[in-house]
């Protein structure tokens, strides 16, 4: 995970602890199969064409790149953050 990512994850935890949570149960499910329903995994289009994104909830996503078969989540928040 990237710096910039932990540290949006601190500041949630303290705003929105419930929604950790979800994003900690998403990447256990991510890590058991990156297929899994609920994640809705899908690999971006256009300039974010390198670049995959899972779902947590119906809003909130998480952002990832693979290198050497290694998914690296760099970003998260709601689709119009991530999606800018």
């Amino acid at each position: 995970m990237s710096e910039k990512l932990i540290k949006k994850l601190i500041k949630l935890k303290k705003k929105q602890p419930d929604l950790l949570e979800q994003i900690k149960k998403q990447l256990v499910l991510f890590e058991l199969n990156e297929n899994y329903p609920s994640l809705r995994n899908h690999k971006l289009k256009g300039e974010m064409n390198e670049m995959w994104s899972i779902s947590v909830g119906m809003n909130f996503r998480l952002i990832y790149f693979i290198e050497d078969n290694e998914a690296y989540f760099f970003e998260c928040g709601n689709h119009d953050e991530v999606y800018k």
